[in-house]
């Protein structure tokens, strides 16, 4: 015989994982990940500094100092977007920390009712809104982070190789790739964060 307090426990089951998932997403947009070794900034910065080395040792080989001056300006970019990220604890980790992460805490339909409204797809319900609000600021946090020290690295690339034509037009087909992803993933925030703002009976704060 079945118990007929089973569906109440199951649902206080659910409203406790979102709540606990809910938590660990605040936390993370307050002090962000837990970094573990190298950073994805740190990484970056390294692999410029070896192409400014490159690109110095060209410019001296070579009658034009445009290498070395391109690829410097992209460690100097590199380096103050690292400094920046460490500076307002926005270091983004490179490997994984082992730290728990909000849709571990979730259960299977709840992780798949999350992305699909993290992806615009469907509304969020009044137990998720908090969740995929979170979700979303992180997201475009760690976007922030990476950004400078991002084009930091492409912009010492190729100045490493300047008189690389293939490596030029490489770069400008990747530029304007990550700019139309930067696009349309602005404007899913963007629908993501209307779609809060209307779910019925519930109060969000903009952050």
């Amino acid at each position: 015989m079945s118990d007929p307090r089973e569906p109440l426990f199951r649902e206080e089951q659910v409203d406790a994982s979102w709540v606990a998932a809910a938590q660990q997403a605040r936390v993370l947009v307050n002090r962000g990940p837990i970094v573990v070794g190298p950073s994805v900034q740190a990484v970056l910065t390294g692999l410029a500094l070896i192409f400014f080395a490159l690109g110095t040792t060209l410019s001296i080989l070579e009658p034009s100092p445009w290498k070395a001056i391109v690829s410097g300006a992209g460690v100097t970019i590199a380096l103050l977007g690292w400094f920046w990220a460490r500076r307002h604890e926005g270091l983004e980790p490179f490997l994984g920390s082992g730290e728990r992460t909000p849709a571990s805490l979730l259960e299977r339909d709840q992780r798949r009712a999350v992305r699909l409204q993290m992806r615009g797809k469907t509304p969020p319900t009044p137990h998720s809104m908090e969740l995929v609000d979170l979700l979303t600021r992180r997201q475009q946090a760690s976007a922030r982070n990476l950004w400078p020290t991002l084009i930091g690295f492409g912009v010492a690339l190729v100045g490493a190789n300047l008189t690389s034509g293939v490596l030029l037009l490489g770069f400008l087909g990747v530029s304007v790739f990550i700019a139309v992803v930067s696009w349309i993933e602005r404007r899913r925030w963007q629908r993501v964060r209307e779609a809060i703002a209307h779910v019925p009976g519930v109060q969000r704060e903009d952050g």
